[in-house]
């Protein structure tokens, strides 16, 4: 059978939304993975729209010269960016729906629009079946099967509910990633600084955990990356060592939620990382780093860290559950400056929905405190995206009087958020007004008044249905 697993082309996204990975080519890793099982028994091609920079039309004229039985391709653009990715699915709708004009072929679609919303995905996106959860294994048997099993976990098609959602339970059943099916070369070295440092020939995508045992109140994981899983350290360094030794590979990149968990394998991997002398950055939570960890990671080889710290504001820690003792964190923080380089995210805007009353900068001295004076490499105020299933999107569901919160949902209440931040100190009349207008208004005089607001980019209104409050 000929499979083809399909990156689509995220510099087409035209929206308000931050930079969500739709400027920067990474690997799908999780395509990549796919590929590897797929390949024992079908012939399988993977096509980077994306790294590529192919149109719609480029895509469709080189998967009809193939052929292909079905296309897997993803919602988001690869793992990094699962939980953080664009609300709406237009590129891939607009790319599926090209490609049928083209050919007749069966379409699969994972990632995690899918998984919170399998039907509306299923509509708004043209495809003929979803994989809802952590995909690798169960597309390989839905393939396997030649479409035939269809009570598949995570299974969902037209006429297939399982209401399930695939899960990986043991990360060593994963294989390699079929790195070999790219072109290695043409992929960004993951980091949030500009530092001449970092000056990496070539740099990939890697796994060693996934899912966290924390409950942040914002964090969006619901029916993927749950529980906690680490790969055994000798698997994970096999892997570093083939991307390295095969692909010249000098710069990794580990997408997992929380990298720093203190084991006794993540303190194996940490010493055979070592002896490898290749350069790292990871995501790390910083109320669980110590400086002994800080110099274990240092001596392995990173370089880079994204701490996830959020707030300041005691309130507001608690609000999203990040109930860390903060003087604690910052001197953490303060000593990991001293060792490698770092970025925070830590500038949540809440104010636009009363959740939270206030926003700090977190390179501003705080009372004089030295321990607070941390400059991180980078400081951006974003608008959050209130995403599906997070326990902040239900309390504001309540709070607007949203039945069965959506995507779409979160698509109204970012425009809404971002409206709210063009107000100059806002009155409480004038917050009621625009949110009446976002939630409210019909979309035809909704898009006139949304563009006049917003001059930058027309907004992607055409696709959106009118949110039915109760």
């Amino acid at each position: 059978m000929k499979v083809i697993l399909l990156q689509c082309n995220w510099r087409y996204h035209d929206s308000i939304y931050p930079d969500l990975g739709s400027t920067r080519p990474y690997q799908p890793i999780e395509l990549c993975y796919i590929g590897s099982l797929l390949e024992q028994n079908h012939s399988v091609f993977l096509i980077d729209a994306f790294r590529d920079n192919l149109s719609l039309e480029e895509i469709a004229l080189k998967i009809s010269d193939i052929e292909p039985d079905i296309v897997v391709t993803c919602t988001a653009n690869t793992y990094l960016f699962w939980r953080c990715c664009f609300p709406d699915i237009e590129v891939v709708s607009q790319t599926i729906r090209t490609i049928k004009k083209q050919i007749k072929v069966k379409t699969l679609l994972i990632g995690p629009h899918g998984t919170i919303e399998p039907q509306w995905t299923l509509k708004k996106s043209g495809a003929d079946f979803i994989i809802c959860g952590e995909p690798e294994l169960a597309v390989k048997e839905f393939i396997d099967s030649s479409f035939q099993n269809i009570h598949i976990t995570g299974l969902y098609g037209r006429d297939i509910r399982n209401n399930t959602s695939a899960v990986v339970s043991d990360l060593s059943e994963l294989p390699l990633p079929a790195f070999h099916l790219l072109d290695m070369e043409k992929y960004h070295c993951h980091s949030w600084v500009n530092n001449p440092e970092f000056n990496f020939q070539r740099g990939v995508l890697l796994e060693y955990s996934r899912g966290c045992m924390f409950n942040c109140a914002f964090c969006f994981r619901k029916g993927f990356r749950q529980t906690y899983r680490v790969k055994p350290a000798d698997k994970i360094i096999n892997e570093v060592k083939m991307v390295k030794d095969e692909y010249g590979v000098d710069y990794i990149f580990f997408i997992d939620d929380i990298f720093n968990v203190d084991n006794d394998n993540f303190r194996r991997f940490l010493r055979q990382l070592k002896d490898l002398n290749i350069s790292y950055g990871c995501q790390c939570r910083p109320d669980i780093m110590t400086k002994e960890l800080v110099d274990l990671m240092q001596e392995s080889g990173c370089i880079y860290i994204e701490y996830g710290l959020e707030s300041l504001n005691p309130v507001n820690r608690k609000r999203l559950k990040k109930n860390e003792e903060i003087i604690k964190t910052m001197r953490i923080i303060n000593y990991t400056k001293t060792k490698i380089k770092f970025v925070t995210f830590n500038l949540l805007d809440f104010t636009t929905f009363d959740l939270i009353t206030e926003t700090e900068n977190i390179s501003r001295t705080n009372e004089g405190d030295s321990i607070l004076q941390i400059t991180s490499e980078t400081d951006a105020l974003e608008t959050i995206i209130l995403f599906p299933k997070t326990e902040l999107s239900e309390f504001v569901s309540e709070l607007f009087h949203i039945k069965d919160y959506g995507w779409e949902d979160t698509i109204r209440l970012y425009w809404l958020s971002s409206l709210f931040k063009m107000i100059s100190n806002p009155k409480k009349s004038q917050i009621v007004l625009w949110r009446w207008i976002c939630l409210h208004m019909p979309f035809s005089l909704l898009k006139k008044v949304i563009r006049y607001k917003i001059k930058s980019k027309p907004l992607p209104l055409t696709y959106v249905r009118k949110l039915k409050a109760n």
